[in-house]
């Protein structure tokens, strides 16, 4: 289970109170969260996630829809 760092990209897996992201280019590697230690809103399978550990906690950053148009 990851414990640190910061992982970002789209949640592949979800068991047994855990779920997989892929991070790298490996197709077959995935970093593991246990889900108890997640702080906000846990991640659906499909969603792209980005999660940051301090002192072995995650919190899952939230970020807000775009409004409006853009060029």
């Amino acid at each position: 289970f990851a414990s640190k760092g910061l992982h970002i990209g789209p949640i592949v897996k979800v068991e047994d109170g855990r779920i997989g992201q892929k991070t790298g280019r490996d197709p077959k590697k995935l970093i593991w969260h246990d889900i108890s230690k997640l702080e906000g809103k846990v991640p659906e399978l499909g969603e792209m996630a980005e999660i940051k550990y301090a002192r072995g906690v995650g919190k899952v950053e939230e970020k807000e829809l775009e409004k409006g148009l853009t060029r």
